[in-house]
């Protein structure tokens, strides 16, 4: 099989190779004819760049890290989908490490992407501390942004949600449906999003004077094996002592509540309301269908690599929001009561 040099490229649209360098480098001072005619004859000739001599001739890998705490679930599938869709739109390629929210693995693999000549690193912590990030922000001469999480140090460098916003709008739903006692299963406390939602759905019931007692606060996992778990222990109490209405902090928690609650012939949602958070794709495909907070996965992994590429000076700064504002998704699974 004959390989195809940009000599040949050069000589197949009739330009300098020059031109087919600022063309494969993705350079806006090529001609628009020019440049398609490059890009018909790089096709025709089945030319394929090389990326390594590319990227020492340029200092630019065209890659872009991300850091998530695992690959399990719907939620980083999400997340991940948006910043290698977004990647893609603008000739990028996504390289993913995980680290496991503990502090040790994410700065380990923010490094390993470094060294893999990553341009700059999308990073979903949970393990590493606000004054911790703003060091390895410094180490890194800022080429971190973090996803999902705000760090006031480094606001310019961070997408996320209102999670607290998001706690409050699961409560607002379920009081407004004439439920006062209510539990709420999070996810693991130690992670930020979960103190969030907590203090948002918490706040929110106390000012309308249903206080959540902490015998109505349980830890969870974010996973579904978690989610069952919790409510088995609700229901294992005498009937006077179980809420009426539930928030599960993610979706995976809800679906686990639901087996469990179908398990143990309860008629959801008329013995029990639960509404989720995130609206993952299978909320909707649940019975009852699960009413549930939204918060845009998909968007915020696009607008980090949009705000990623902008800090290195690829694409204009644009504005755009950097903290997306959950909204509530209502279905079937919270009834009126009262």
């Amino acid at each position: 099989m004959v390989v195809s040099t940009i000599d040949d490229v050069a000589r197949e649209a009739g330009v300098s190779k020059a031109t087919v360098s600022r063309v494969i480098a993705g350079r806006s001072s090529v001609n628009a004819d020019l440049a398609q005619r490059v890009r018909s004859a790089m096709q025709a000739l089945n030319f394929r760049p090389n990326v390594v001599a590319q990227s020492l001739a340029t200092r630019r890998s065209r890659t872009i890290g991300m850091v998530v705490n695992d690959f399990y679930g719907p939620y980083y599938g999400l997340m991940m989908t948006g910043v290698e869709n977004e990647c893609d739109a603008h000739g990028y390629q996504m390289m993913v490490a995980s680290g496991h929210a503990e502090a040790m693995r994410e700065s380990a693999a923010v490094s390993l992407l470094l060294q893999r000549q990553c341009e700059a690193v999308i990073l979903h912590a949970d393990g590493l501390q606000d004054a911790d990030l703003e060091e390895l922000a410094h180490q890194t001469e800022e080429r971190i942004v973090v996803i999902n999480r705000l760090v006031p140090a480094l606001a310019e460098n961070c997408i996320y949600t209102d999670d607290r916003t998001g706690g409050a709008l699961a409560a607002r739903h379920l009081l407004d449906h004439g439920h006062r006692k209510v539990a709420c299963i999070t996810g693991p406390l130690r992670l930020h999003e979960a103190r969030e939602r907590l203090e948002g759905f918490c706040s929110t019931m106390a000012e309308a004077g249903a206080a959540l007692g902490d015998d109505m606060i349980i830890e969870g996992d974010f996973t579904e094996r978690g989610g069952s778990r919790a409510v088995a222990a609700l229901l294992d109490r005498p009937p006077g002592q179980r809420p009426t209405a539930l928030f599960c902090q993610n979706d995976q928690m809800a679906a686990g509540a639901m087996m469990l609650c179908r398990e143990r012939s309860l008629n959801l949602p008329q013995d029990l309301s639960i509404v989720g958070f995130d609206d993952i794709e299978f909320a909707q495909f649940l019975y009852p269908r699960l009413t549930t907070v939204r918060q845009p996965l998909d968007a915020m992994g696009r607008v980090a690599v949009r705000h990623v590429l902008a800090k290195i000076g690829l694409i204009p700064r644009a504005p755009a929001s950097l903290v997306f504002q959950p909204f509530l998704i209502v279905r079937d699974s919270v009834a009126r009561i009262g």
